[in-house]
């Protein structure tokens, strides 16, 4: 082993989990001198950083006075806020904690700090003394389409997604059981409201029955508008970063600004009949191209290029399609917005009014400042939950899907797609780019009349 040398690790994040292949295969790596890197030591909850500190620290080491074996389970006691759930009222075990979790806040923290302080440096972009260009965040609502609401508000109802999930197993235990509203969330009901708000072409299963007569259309207000932006900012000259949660909405959007003259690439490709995300290597071609070659716009999904590419050519990134995680969602907009970045970047949040896409973005929101509020020392004004798949959709499902009379007919949308032959004028790389005006904090932009 390194044992006489340095041993350094990039993306520490990816070792952050108990019983993963990679992060139990690092630890068996040691070195006289250890570095590791991250841009998120803690994106929800603090011992998520156990083994960073471990495998840097030491095992119960005057600095790390936390074992291998043991350890963890001692840390969540010191940091953690935990919470117990004790045996039924009546029964012999009504007194006897059986059920422990771990909520996203911290205690202790002037201890925590000072565990952590003396073994990390912590420097944001703004504090390597270099200019660093502004990011500026917008959200961007859209009304519900036609066909979108009716589809999304089947998808909603726990009865439809019962039978659907009868229909597709009918042997499963959960079915036996009476079950399936409960596990809802688990089994799939909020990745069918996923597809219905951002690409309805793409979802599995349009064979069941129950769908008949439902229409599954991508020409919704919102990738329009997704559109409309791309194409705005492609005609100033800048080139965009395009990412979602689901990996069918880039290849989508691409054929789309294809069909005007844009030069777009995305990362999907077919593998076994299912749309896949390409391998790093045809990955790495795309990337070269976009940031130096004329690309003009890539697509992709959130996950397969949130850590290790460096796309600071970009100006504009648009998230159709939010995911769960706050790591990922901040990691990605950092593709773009890095301190080699020379032209102020410009984040495009594109939400669905009434939509699952708002609740996602609320949840985000929440947990934008909980990790830096952890390492810099200070107490959390505010008592963060964790994310409750069960209770988004029983939130979702609450609130229902009314009519508002702002929706719009997919057909129309498409029809004016189709009839705008204007093909956009190519910008050369080499021409310099406009820079954006700087904006304020954070608007709210509405579809333009279609």
């Amino acid at each position: 082993m390194l044992r006489s040398g340095t041993l350094c690790i990039d993306e520490g994040t990816l070792i952050k989990g108990d019983d993963s292949q990679r992060s139990k295969a690092i630890r068996g790596l040691q070195a006289r001198n250890k570095l590791l890197a991250t841009g998120t030591p803690i994106s929800n909850y603090v011992n998520q950083i156990f083994w960073l500190m471990w495998w840097c620290l030491g095992d119960s080491s005057l600095r790390f006075p936390y074992s291998y074996d043991g350890g963890l389970p001692a840390f969540e006691v010191d940091f953690c806020v935990l919470e117990y759930t004790y045996g039924h009222e009546g029964s012999e075990t009504a007194h006897r904690r059986e059920k422990r979790k771990v909520l996203p806040q911290i205690t202790n923290v002037s201890r925590f700090w000072r565990l952590s302080a003396a073994a990390m440096i912590r420097r944001r972009k703004r504090d390597f003394g270099e200019p660093i260009v502004p990011c500026t965040l917008k959200t961007v609502s859209a009304p519900m389409g036609v066909a979108r609401r009716e589809l999304y508000e089947k998808w909603l109802s726990k009865s439809t997604f019962a039978s659907f999930f009868t229909w597709k197993y009918p042997d499963h235990a959960l079915v036996a059981s009476g079950q399936i509203e409960r596990f809802a969330a688990a089994c799939g009901q909020l990745t069918k409201l996923e597809y219905a708000t951002t690409a309805p072409e793409a979802a599995t299963d349009r064979e069941w029955p129950g769908l008949a007569g439902l229409e599954h259309s991508n020409w919704t207000p919102k990738n329009m508008k997704t559109l409309e932006l791309i194409l705005q900012h492609v005609q100033a000259g800048e080139k965009i970063l395009v990412g979602s949660d689901l990996i069918e909405t880039g290849r989508w959007l691409c054929d789309r600004l294809k069909e005007k003259g844009v030069r777009a690439g995305h990362i999907v490709e077919e593998r076994n009949g299912k749309p896949a995300t390409v391998n790093p290597k045809k990955r790495a071609v795309v990337m070269r191209d976009f940031r130096h070659g004329s690309l003009q716009v890539l697509l992709c999904a959130i996950p397969a290029i949130r850590l290790g590419h460096d796309l600071d050519t970009a100006s504009v990134v648009v998230v159709d399609g939010l995911v769960f995680s706050y790591e990922m969602f901040d990691q990605f907009i950092a593709r773009a917005h890095r301190l080699s970045s020379r032209k102020p970047v410009t984040v495009y949040v594109m939400l669905t009014k009434g939509s699952l896409d708002e609740k996602k973005w609320t949840l985000l929101s929440a947990k934008a400042a909980a990790a830096d509020l952890a390492l810099d020392g200070q107490l959390m004004d505010e008592r963060e939950e964790p994310i409750s798949l069960e209770q988004v959709l029983k939130d979702l499902q609450a609130k229902g899907v009314p009519l508002t009379g702002e929706e719009i007919a997919e057909a129309e949308l498409r029809a004016a797609w189709e009839n705008t032959t204007t093909v956009i004028p190519l910008v050369p790389h080499r021409k310099p780019l406009p820079p954006i005006q700087p904006l304020q904090e954070t608007e709210q932009l509405e579809l333009f009349a279609a």
